[in-house]
């Protein structure tokens, strides 16, 4: 209801602003639109009657206009639109409608003469028909209707049959289709429980594998991401404090022998990942680099490389007193 309500309530304000818009275009071209008009006049005596007097007046463009003639005591006014008077104008209206008729009237009577030709000639046609066949039209009445009262019996005994023959046919596939239907029941039921089954465990298994790659992934990333040039500087630093802190446990000081030290404890950090420089250590292994520094403790090659330096340092001092 309020659909057509704003559409009414619509509908009248188009209209008001189509007469509005009419309205101020009239306005404004009697304001802009100036009137234009022209006369003259002729007295050659003294008479009014003999005087002569012609007066226009347009207005819009020369597209309406007035036309006063006054000639041997006579007035005329004619009335102009774009230049053409309107008794012209309906001149030519007249001549329009006078053909349109015409050619309608022309029509018309050429339909009925053929109309009644086509009647004369049936006539003729049926009248001779009449007297050919009148002796034998009442013999054969009585026989054709018992004939066609036969036919019409066999036609309603056929059609009865039929009936009954279509709404056999027609509940049998129905009953087929319930029962078929209340066979196959369990049957679709259990088929697409095990498809579904099927689809599950194939999405989970594509799901671990995909889980699979990104785990590959994220280890051929982490393998390939190396260690910052500061980190080397840091591990390094470290070897050197665990070298030095092993041999002052040993009271051994020799600067040579802590660099060896520090050797021995580089090769192990280089032989757990499998790399020739420390540069080549994965970024993610920091930490456990360091702590593995951290809790380097072979004793053997400490003491190796202890008393290796303290046999060294006996020999030198040695030497230096026989001097």
């Amino acid at each position: 209801m309020l659909h057509i309500l704003w559409i009414l309530i619509k509908f009248i304000l188009i209209i008001l602003g189509i007469l509005l818009g009419l309205a101020l275009l009239a306005v404004l071209l009697l304001l802009f639109c100036p009137v234009r008009y022209q006369a003259r006049a002729v007295k050659e005596t003294g008479s009014f009657k003999e005087t002569e007097l012609e007066a226009r007046i347009t207005w819009l463009f020369h597209v309406i206009g007035v036309r006063f003639c006054f000639h041997n005591g006579e007035g005329k006014l004619v009335v102009l639109f774009f230049g053409v008077s309107l008794e012209t104008i309906k001149g030519w209206l007249k001549k329009l409608k006078g053909g349109r008729r015409k050619n309608s009237v022309s029509q018309t009577s050429r339909s009925k003469a053929k109309k009644r030709k086509k009647k004369s000639a049936q006539t003729k046609g049926i009248s001779q028909e009449n007297r050919t066949k009148k002796p034998d039209v009442k013999e054969a009445s009585g026989e054709e209707s018992n004939v066609s009262n036969a036919v019409a019996e066999e036609k309603t005994q056929q059609m009865a049959e039929s009936r009954i023959e279509t709404e056999k046919k027609a509940s049998q596939p129905e009953a087929h289709a319930a029962e078929n239907f209340q066979d196959h029941a369990p049957k679709t039921e259990a088929v697409l429980l095990e498809n579904n089954t099927a689809a599950l465990e194939q999405l989970s298994s594509a799901q671990s594998v995909q889980n699979d790659r990104l785990e590959a992934l994220e280890k051929q990333i982490r393998l390939q991401t190396l260690v910052t040039s500061k980190q080397v500087y840091y591990l390094n630093d470290a070897i050197r404090m665990r070298a030095r802190e092993l041999l002052d446990k040993r009271s051994v000081s020799d600067n040579k022998a802590i660099t060896k030290l520090g050797n021995l404890i580089r090769k192990s950090v280089l032989a757990r990942y499998g790399v020739s420089s420390l540069r080549d250590v994965p970024k993610h292994e920091y930490n456990v680099a360091l702590s593995q520094i951290g809790m380097w403790n072979d004793i053997l090659s400490v003491r190796t490389v202890a008393a290796q330096f303290r046999n060294n340092a006996e020999m030198e001092a040695d030497t230096h007193n026989a001097r």
